[in-house]
């Protein structure tokens, strides 16, 4: 039997829990993409956007033309849910994603791609990670008569 301390037995448990983890991950991600939503990150860089702060909120998106409708995880438990808020976009700067540096890789996947997005009293930023794409999630949000780019 391999010790699960082992590095042995570290490297299988990985290689089976990881194999496991990105199968759940994807099928999740699949229905919910289906229903027009994903998994995003969302914080305020400038400015206030009800439900939401400047710290990193992990949760569920309903995307829709023009905005989308977030609901934040609780305590980062995903079937705790917050109330959803609606969040009405008006601009998104996507010339140039960025991707979780220092700080942010404490709450954010490495393999985030980072947006801006403007609303009516704020500047937030928008993190999407694999499996979700950022190009599927900002044509969802593309606003009707806003702009992409700067």
């Amino acid at each position: 039997m391999v010790d699960p301390g082992s590095i042995g037995g570290a490297g299988l448990g990985r290689a089976l829990g990881g194999g496991a983890a990105k199968v759940i991950v994807g099928r999740r991600a699949a229905k919910y993409i289906a229903m027009g939503a994903a998994e995003v990150s969302l914080r305020v860089v400038d400015g206030a956007q009800d439900g939401l702060k400047t710290g990193w909120r992990h949760g569920l998106a309903g995307l829709w033309s023009g905005g989308l409708d977030f609901a934040g995880s609780v305590g980062g438990f995903r079937p705790w849910r917050r109330a959803s808020v609606t969040i009405i976009v008006r601009e998104i700067v996507a010339s140039a994603p960025r991707t979780p540096t220092g700080k942010d890789l404490v709450s954010l996947d490495a393999q985030c791609r980072i947006v801006r997005l403007r609303t009516a009293t704020a500047w937030l930023e928008l993190a999407v990670a694999p499996p979700y794409r950022l190009e599927w999630v900002l044509h969802r949000i593309w606003p009707a008569s806003g702009t992409l780019g700067r």
